[in-house]
């Protein structure tokens, strides 16, 4: 019981980890290539969806 609590702390803690990375460096104003927003949160979900 403890192992898989631990398991689920730690991929929300990979998924949070990962939507603030792709906020940041894709969707940042700065980049002149960024994608659309609509694909970045897609991306987001995707994560959250692999990590559950």
């Amino acid at each position: 019981m403890l192992l898989a609590n631990i398991r689920g702390g730690i991929n929300s803690l990979m998924a949070e980890v990962l939507e603030d990375h792709i906020r940041h460096h894709l969707l940042s104003p700065e980049r002149s290539s960024a994608p659309p927003h609509e694909l970045a949160e897609d991306m987001i979900e995707l994560v959250r969806a692999y990590l559950k």
